[in-house]
């Protein structure tokens, strides 16, 4: 039996607990909402000097896997795609040309 304390303390604790068990299972799943250093490290090995723009979770062929798009100094844009446990599934250039820093000095 919970100590009598005011609704708003108790609901409070149940609700930082939720919270936290749920950010706690999709850590525990290895998805989580960003990828690990070793996701990283795999892309940059992959492509030396890549800088990565974006990251999102996917099933490739069958395999949890991150979607990482990225573009190296050359201004070449990279598809990578990366298991959870860092090996290269995929890996394909999507486009080529001057990084867009040249091409849109103020960003977009």
């Amino acid at each position: 039996m919970l100590p009598r304390m005011p609704f708003r303390l108790r609901g409070m604790g149940i609700v930082v607990v939720g919270v936290a068990l749920f950010f706690w299972g999709i850590e525990w799943a290895g998805m989580g909402l960003w990828p690990t250093n070793r996701i990283l490290a795999a892309a940059k090995r992959s492509v030396p000097g890549l800088i990565v723009e974006s990251a999102h979770r996917e099933t490739f062929n069958r395999v949890a896997a991150w979607e990482v798009r990225g573009s190296d100094a050359e201004g070449t844009e990279w598809l990578l795609d990366i298991s959870t446990r860092g090996e290269v599934l995929c890996k394909e250039p999507v486009a080529s040309g001057p990084p867009r820093s040249v091409v849109v000095p103020y960003g977009l």
